[in-house]
């Protein structure tokens, strides 16, 4: 004689498969998977950018601030062009580097 399941447990085992289906229909494609590790190389390179290389950047700012003050006097006898050589060195391209280029971008 067979024994009648009660109404629950059936329940309960619908509801489980029809999880189970709904999990294995709601994989990504491999197109998505891509565009997906795309977006989190860039999110990494972002937070990189943001929490390593921006605040070394701006030290080296700082240092190279700190170094144009002897570099000038070094290069006053030069003239113009020697003091607007070591400005865009020491201090112009390390700015635009720090503060100018976008977020990820190295």
């Amino acid at each position: 004689m067979l024994r009648r399941r009660p109404a629950s447990a059936l329940l309960r085992t619908v509801t489980c498969l029809v999880f189970i289906g709904a999990l294995a229909a709601a994989q990504p494609s491999s197109a998505d998977w891509e565009s997906s590790k795309e977006k989190a190389a860039e999110v990494s390179a972002k937070a990189l950018d943001a929490i390593v290389v921006r605040p070394l950047a701006t030290v080296r700012v700082i240092v190279g601030a700190a170094l144009m003050v002897p570099s000038s006097i070094l290069v006053a006898p030069s003239g113009r062009e020697g003091y607007e050589t070591a400005y865009d060195v020491l201090l112009a391209a390390p700015m635009e580097y720090a503060f100018k280029r976008e977020l990820g971008s190295f």
